[in-house]
């Protein structure tokens, strides 16, 4: 059986990389290629070019081997390293700060992101939006604006998700375009939400019921705090009849 070759790390790689990083790493330096590592030499991103083809690559919940789509899928739903991407070839994002609110997987990352350090960074950049790095469907997807609201909402996050993204508050129109195979077949506009009553049960009653049926969804519920400030700024109480 004939030994494979032994590919010596470039300069630039760092013994603490995750494996599949350094490997990569070695990989592209033996056949010429070009390595960019993109998670602020954490090794958790990178990307591998040649010519004008580029390739991204992730680690840790990331599949690091593209043998199909599933790196892909990886890179696309953590939001995060995503960001990163977009940043690193030129693309307009909105950037946002990466942290971690439970000590699940911590031997495997440095110190600077942790819950208490989310905590002075968001109390000094309030009102801010929150939500988990690899959510969906606006689960825990939600804006902050006081300290009292912070610490509920990770108090609430924690129980369900590990990592949440802190994000400035953007105002505008949201779009979202659906691309296949790299041409854009379609796009949709997102809507305001709103809450209608039915003429008969309070107020307090109509959004039990939506949290009723988000919790049957899989979905976090509207906090209690954020009901109060929305019927609050309307005139009126969780007690008032709701209108249709």
């Amino acid at each position: 059986m004939t030994d494979l070759p032994i590919i010596e790390a470039p300069a630039t790689a760092r013994d603490d990389w995750p494996f599949a990083t350094r490997y990569a790493a070695r990989a592209a330096t033996r056949l010429g290629y070009r390595f960019r590592e993109l998670d602020d030499d954490r090794g958790y991103l990178f990307a591998i070019s040649k010519g004008t083809a580029t390739v991204h690559f992730g680690t840790g919940s990331v599949s690091a081997y593209p043998l199909n789509s599933q790196t892909a899928l990886g890179l696309c739903r953590d939001k995060a390293f995503c960001a990163r991407i977009l940043e690193s070839e030129g693309i307009p994002h909105i950037p946002g700060e990466l942290f971690f609110v439970t000590d699940v997987y911590a031997q495997f990352r440095g110190p600077g992101r942790e819950i208490d350090d989310l905590r002075t960074h968001a109390a000094s950049r309030l009102p801010v939006f929150l939500k988990p790095n690899r959510g969906s469907r606006g689960d825990f997807a939600e804006p902050v604006g006081t300290i009292d609201a912070l610490n509920d909402y990770l108090a609430r996050v924690r129980e369900k998700h590990d990592q949440v993204l802190v994000q400035d508050i953007v105002q505008g129109v949201e779009y979202r375009v659906l691309v296949l195979n790299g041409r854009a077949v379609f796009q949709y506009h997102k809507g305001d939400f709103r809450v209608h009553g039915d003429g008969r049960s309070n107020w307090a009653d109509v959004f039990a019921a939506i949290n009723r049926d988000l919790h049957g969804r899989g979905l976090s519920a509207i906090p209690e705090g954020a009901i109060a400030a929305a019927l609050e700024a309307r005139c009126l109480s969780p007690r008032d009849p709701s209108g249709d």
